[in-house]
């Protein structure tokens, strides 16, 4: 099995979040998080998929902040605070 790194997975999640909040504007957080997790897969190890979900989750407040900011520039913002949100999240 090939090992992937926490920070892709979270990185992956945070821009399927923003995806979904781009197609469907009005989506509740919970609706979003749905999605971010069919779109990890079930063969992901729940420790990475319990990272995805925070990553996504932790962008959808930085977009609700800072609505008009790119999603390049709140995906740079997540990436320099991503060892602070893994270990939030117990890893």
């Amino acid at each position: 099995m090939t090992k992937i790194a926490p920070e892709i997975v979270m990185v992956n999640a945070a821009s399927k979040a923003l995806e979904y909040l781009d197609k469907r504007p009005r989506a509740e957080n919970e609706e979003i998080m749905k999605h971010v997790i069919i779109s990890l897969g079930s063969d992901l190890k729940q420790n990475l998929r319990i990272l995805g979900v925070a990553a996504a989750n932790e962008i959808l407040k930085m977009k609700r902040i800072s609505p008009n900011a790119p999603h390049k520039e709140l995906l740079q913002k997540l990436t320099n605070n991503i060892q602070k949100i893994i270990e939030n999240a117990g890893e």
